[in-house]
């Protein structure tokens, strides 16, 4: 309860009920950065997001922010 993963409900008759806070989604901001120019552009791919957010939870981490650095194709 001290971290927001379990919430506590009281009842009338003083029973204590417990049930799992839903998942916190905090919006994701992924920024791709063209290597050559700095040029800074937005993303906003749902699918990018789950992603670095699996990727990211398979090593115990939580990602807030990415930059990925991208180059033109030759």
């Amino acid at each position: 309860m001290e971290r927001n993963i379990l919430r506590r409900d009281v009842s009338p008759d003083r029973q204590w009920h417990y049930r799992i806070a839903p998942e916190r989604k905090a919006a994701l901001t992924i920024t791709f950065v063209e290597a050559g120019t700095g040029r800074k552009i937005a993303c906003d791919s749902p699918e990018i997001a789950n992603l670095l957010r699996r990727v990211a939870a398979e090593h115990g981490l939580a990602v807030q922010g990415a930059f990925i650095t991208v180059s033109a194709e030759h």
